[in-house]
């Protein structure tokens, strides 16, 4: 996987705060974010399932600096910004007034 400047990921102004000791989870998380949003790309979900499918995806790294929170709250504003390309359409019917 190629990631580069263009990333959605990347533009987006971080709401993460670093310490200085954090240099190894960063990259890790950028790079299973990039790998989830190009899944989601050709294969969408929908929202309920969303905070799943990113805790699954972002599983496998270990932060002892900042927690976990920060990078699945990044990767999920990533998404929802671009709802349209990442999840799966919600239909509503007039008669029923609520989504399938």
């Amino acid at each position: 996987m190629r990631r580069t400047a263009s990333s959605p990921l990347c533009r987006r102004p971080s709401s993460i705060t670093l310490p200085s000791s954090a240099a190894i989870a960063p990259p890790g998380f950028l790079n299973e974010g990039q790998v989830l949003l190009e899944r989601l790309a050709k294969k969408p979900v929908t929202r309920a399932d969303l905070e799943k499918t990113i805790a699954e995806a972002l599983d496998g790294h270990l932060c002892r600096c900042t927690g976990y929170i920060k990078y699945h709250e990044a990767v999920r504003d990533v998404i929802l910004a671009d709802s349209k390309r990442y999840l799966v359409p919600s239909t509503v019917t007039r008669s029923e007034g609520k989504a399938k």
